[in-house]
């Protein structure tokens, strides 16, 4: 809040830059959601976990990146395990999840997404950390990780 006023105060005005502009500053802002995302991955006691899903999907739709579309998705696959994680405040290794916590319809999503981000014609670290997870994600459907 604090900070809010203070830009506020300084007559600092937002607005969305240029289409040609945004390709500079994506990096920047994917590593600043995945930065907000970090600090609360692991229990979600705060909303910053779910207002940067909000900006993952904002900035993927905004920006038609296949990398800002490869955050979203990682964030997803993260955010779709989150009621598995813990177990009476131990975080449950990945393979020892009970599966029937996890968000089946946020995994769904994600996985269309991936695929979209994969049609197109760049790669890059986002979308193989969310293919990776889109594989453990696959454990729900066979039983297995591959």
């Amino acid at each position: 809040m604090r900070a809010m006023h203070k830009i506020g105060d300084a007559g600092i005005h937002f607005s969305l830059p240029a289409r040609s502009e945004m390709a500079g500053r994506l990096t920047a802002v994917l590593e600043a959601i995945y930065g907000a995302f970090s600090t609360d991955w692991i229990d979600g006691a705060s909303d910053f976990s779910a207002e940067a899903i909000y900006l993952a999907q904002m900035t993927a739709a905004l920006a038609d990146e296949a990398e800002a579309q490869g955050l979203c998705v990682l964030l997803l696959f993260i955010q779709a395990r989150r009621d598995a994680r813990l177990a009476d405040g131990v975080l449950v290794p990945l393979d020892e999840q009970d599966m029937a916590l996890w968000d089946q319809a946020m995994t769904a999503q994600a996985e269309a997404l991936l695929r979209q981000a994969s049609a197109k014609s760049t790669i890059g670290r986002f979308q193989i950390e969310a293919a990776i997870q889109s594989v453990h994600a696959a454990r729900a459907r066979s039983g297995q990780t591959d």
